[in-house]
């Protein structure tokens, strides 16, 4: 089964035409060539002697010792031990790159680049071809063959240099400088096909999965290629050695098409060749060719195309005389082998495994080879499931000695696929029914171990996790584990991660900690604080109480659990008993914050002092509110917001805060009977504030009753939900008044925006009166406001308004407010033709919106869109329009958009839509 063989017919003369143009004799040596000498002619003695007289240093005698090792492969390599040659390749390996650089005779480095190959390279390729990937095969041969790579290197940089220095000082007609280039031009193309042979040996050391082993399979594959053409008397080897190279390469198609030129070549002897020798020569190359035609089919994971070709050669063996070869016989063993292990099914297992013990019978010889192969095999070939728990643990234990020799010795790199089969075997023995328990225990903290010298942090973080959540009895162990996952997460990057993956660990890790057996209380303020930010307020509540007071933050946690306790009244449907009482602790908890806050005000520094400022503020807002909404104690509320504008004064969100006081503020005195109060507040702090402070003002008490109307929808709370349309279309005509009249520019430009909120406001609030006849008066006069802005000075303000171009010439969301009154005033055909303009205009763009949320882009549903489709499919069809065409509209939205129709809030209606309009349309995923 040998590989190494010569490429083209090269001359092999070079070696004694450039030994006779050598100096000869140790007179004629320099101290460093006199070294060098006695290290190639293995006189060690002699060579120690030498080093102390000349005083050599240590990394010299170092590097000169392994070119003597070199020496001795190239001298002894074929007749020493497998252990003391493996030895010798070993020391070759370790001082390569103290050898190369200072050594100049290519003769001697092409011999000694052939004996590193003969002796550490050519039996483990053999190994490789014939049994198929190992990583453990591979680690060994990977340096070995990067060391002979670089001496060969070496050899073609001197003799192009030599060759250069020849032709440009040496006279054309001098016959023994011309034979010296001659020689030195062989020995430079015979380095060249060597490398590239070595190429193929390092693209077998590589993982299939390397770029790597492509990238240096396809580089040999461009030198060779040169040479496949019909002169070449060596092309049948070297399309064996091209099919070998392509299959390496992972380009199976351009392998077979190699290996099958080589089947069907049938090269004459040249003259001078014994007949006898050339026969033989050709036979092992056509037993190569069919033998690695099945392996391609291997590799490509085909079997039964393999088994194909295995049955093929096993026929052209008996028709040519070899079947009785024990080398030949041995190698169709390990293909067969290779080919039941490909299929994968239990029958093939286990006569796959049956081959084995047959292979051990005949070639007792091959016991190591055998069992190394077979654990490197488990992992990549065999399933898991179909181990024996001793095979399993002793994956792990394999996995687990990398993991502790990469403790031990920093700049060790474990081998990926020996972690692999531990990782696979640690999770097979887990899932087993009827492993002992310990086994399995073990097995789970070793799967966290295995991930994490895989490099995956996160997923180690998470079995870690798994591990001490699931086995708290062992406390010691279980501890361990919390450890280790608290502290990849923050070599993750913890909270501070862009990765979900990485900061959904901490919703994990820190409950966990909290509770028993671990008691890491103090992670009760920051798992509370996470709930309450991810909008879970009512279970941050208890992590918030057991808050210690010892804790530096309890005073913050205060603040926190009151927040907290304020969202879950939105969020839980307490009794009123409940809810009193949560509210009395709200109340109760203000105080203390503010009180605290107070004391604490001339310990801090500014930043600390407005901090605590921000605090008190926002205290007594979210107090007013509980007191306003939930006591209905309005009077309570317009106390605590006594001096509110004081508080906020100076703070950096002051404004927006102000405008949350407002609010509160106002609806009390709705609350009270005093709206011209509520207003005429309102009015004096707008007055008051600078123009761009007034509108801001104004945007953030109208955005808080924007969610506050959304929280009431969510909850379903209609009677809430008409209260605050009430109160808002109560409070819009005053805005609106106030900016008609204030004098300054930039509220003048806010005007048109504030008669625009006003209409819709209006409208939205006669939506919740159920009296017909009042309901019809205010959409009737909603009606009116609309249509004041859908005229020429309306649109000229609307215009000016904007701060990007008008490219439709009107305000879609005047036209959308007036059809959806004509909606709801049921005049079909007027509801009709304004949806039909906005859809025809894409006013109300597509049925997906882009939005950007704390700089994470992502596709919502544009409700708006699936509203006025909905609407004006039905004002279709209640205007008695043509229904076919109606018909076909509809279908368009489900070939269009498939399940997204209707988005979330108007899905209902598509449905009701579909089943009366087309109840047997099925979209064609085609379309």
């Amino acid at each position: 089964m040998s590989v190494h063989r010569s490429i083209l017919v090269a001359s092999v003369a070079f070696v004694s035409t450039l030994a006779a143009a050598q100096p000869v004799g140790l007179d004629a040596l320099s101290d460093d060539a006199l070294l060098n000498d006695l290290a190639d002619r293995g006189l060690s003695a002699m060579l120690e002697r030498a080093f102390e007289l000349n005083h050599t240093p240590d990394k010299k005698r170092d590097a000169i010792r392994a070119t003597a090792a070199l020496s001795q492969l190239a001298r002894d390599g074929e007749k020493l031990p497998v252990a003391q040659r493996q030895e010798i390749v070993n020391k070759v390996v370790a001082g390569i790159d103290e050898i190369v650089p200072s050594a100049n005779d290519a003769t001697q480095l092409a011999r000694q680049a052939d004996a590193l190959i003969a002796a550490g390279v050519k039996l483990d390729v053999n190994t490789l071809e014939y049994w198929g990937p190992s990583t453990t095969t591979q680690a060994q041969l990977r340096p070995v063959v990067s060391a002979a790579i670089t001496v060969l290197d070496r050899v073609e940089l001197l003799t192009t240099r030599q060759v250069e220095e020849l032709a440009a000082a040496s006279d054309p007609n001098d016959q023994k400088a011309v034979a010296r280039i001659e020689a030195l031009e062989n020995l430079n193309q015979y380095a060249k096909q060597t490398r590239a042979m070595a190429g193929y040996y390092l693209a077998l050391c590589l993982d299939g999965s390397d770029p790597r082993r492509t990238e240096v399979a396809e580089k040999s594959l461009a030198f060779l290629l040169d040479y496949d053409f019909d002169g070449n008397p060596a092309r049948r080897n070297l399309k064996v050695v091209l099919g070998k190279l392509e299959a390496a390469a992972g380009k199976f198609d351009d392998a077979r098409a190699a290996f099958d030129e080589a089947i069907k070549m049938q090269p004459r002897p040249p003259e001078g060749v014994d007949a006898k020798q050339f026969e033989r020569q050709q036979n092992n190359l056509a037993f190569e060719a069919r033998y690695f035609r099945a392996v391609v089919e291997v590799l490509a994971k085909r079997p039964e195309e393999a088994q194909k070709f295995y049955d093929q050669l096993l026929a052209w063996e008996k028709t040519s005389g070899l079947a009785d070869d024990e080398s030949m016989a041995t190698a169709n063993l390990l293909l067969e082998y290779r080919i039941l292990r490909a299929r994968g099914a239990p029958a093939d297992q286990q006569r796959a495994s049956g081959l084995l013990m047959t292979l051990l019978e005949r070639r007792p010889e091959l016991e190591s080879q055998v069992m190394t192969q077979l654990r490197a095999t488990i992992s990549s070939d065999t399933p898991v499931k179909s181990l024996e728990p001793l095979l399993l643990r002793s994956l792990m234990s394999d996995a687990q000695q990398q993991v502790i020799r990469a403790q031990q010795e920093p700049s060790f790199v474990p081998e990926p696929a020996v972690l692999a089969r531990g990782v696979e075997a640690a999770q097979e023995l887990m899932a087993r029914l009827g492993v002992d328990k310990s086994l399995a225990t073990n097995s789970q903290f070793l799967l966290a171990v295995f991930l994490e010298a895989q490099g995956k942090k996160t997923e180690a973080a998470k079995a870690f996790i798994e591990f001490a959540s699931a086995h708290r009895d062992r406390v010691e162990l279980a501890k361990s584990a919390l450890d280790n996952s608290q502290r990849l997460f923050a070599q993750l990057g913890g909270l501070g991660s862009d990765d979900p993956a990485v900061t959904s660990l901490y919703d994990q890790i820190v409950p966990l900690s909290i509770g028993e057996p671990f008691n890491q209380t103090e992670l009760c303020y920051d798992w509370g604080y996470r709930l309450q930010q991810s909008g879970r307020a009512a279970e941050a509540v208890p992590f918030y109480r057991r808050v210690k007071p010892s804790d530096p933050r309890f005073n913050a946690s205060r603040y926190y659990l009151m927040v907290a306790l304020h969202e879950a009244l939105d969020q839980q449907q307490n009794g009123k008993a409940d809810r009193q009482t949560i509210c009395e602790e709200i109340l109760q908890l203000s105080a203390q914050v503010r009180a605290s806050a107070t004391a604490q005000m001339s310990t801090v520094d500014a930043n600390g002092q407005r901090v605590l400022k921000q605090r008190v503020a926002r205290t007594a807002i979210l107090a007013a509110d509980t007191a306003r909404t939930e006591l209905k104690d309005p009077a309570r509320a317009l106390a605590l917001l006594n001096g509110i504008e004081q508080q906020v004064s100076g703070l950096p969100d002051g404004t927006q805060l102000l405008g949350e006081a407002m609010f509160t503020r106002i609806q009390a005195n709705m609350q009270t009977g005093r709206s011209d109060e509520a207003v005429k507040g309102l009015v004096e702090l707008l007055n008051k504030s600078g123009g761009e402070q007034g509108a801001t003002i104004v945007f953030n008490m109208l955005g808080k009753l924007e969610a506050d109307y959304s929280a009431a929808e969510t909850a379903g709370d209609r009677a809430r939900m008409a209260k605050l349309q009430t109160d808002r279309a109560a409070l819009t005509p005053y805005l609106v008044q106030w900016s008609e009249s204030d004098s300054r520019a930039e509220i003048k430009k806010s005007v048109y925006s504030y008669r625009v909120y006003d209409a819709e406001t209006q409208r939205l609030a006669a939506e919740f009166v159920d009296d017909p006849e009042q309901r019809s008066v205010k959409l009737a006069n909603a009606l009116k406001l609309f249509e004041s802005l859908d005229t020429d000075a309306a649109r000229q303000q609307y215009k000016a308004s904007r701060t990007t171009p008008d490219p439709l010439g009107y305000d879609p969301q005047v036209l959308l407010g007036i059809s959806r009154i004509h909606f709801a005033q049921r005049d079909w055909a007027k509801a009709r033709d304004g949806f039909a303009r906005l859809m025809s205009d894409h006013a109300l763009g597509t049925a997906i919106s882009t939005v950007s949320t704390a700089g994470q882009v992502r596709q919502i549903d544009n409700e708006v869109y699936w509203e006025a489709t909905a609407r004006l499919i039905r004002s279709k069809i209640n205007a008695s329009d043509n229904v076919d065409s109606v018909k076909t509209f509809l279908r368009e939205q489900y070939v269009r958009w498939a399940d997204r129709v209707g988005g979330t809030k108007w899905k209902a209606e598509f449905d009701s839509l579909r089943a009366e309009l087309i109840p047997d349309f099925v979209p064609d995923p085609l379309d």
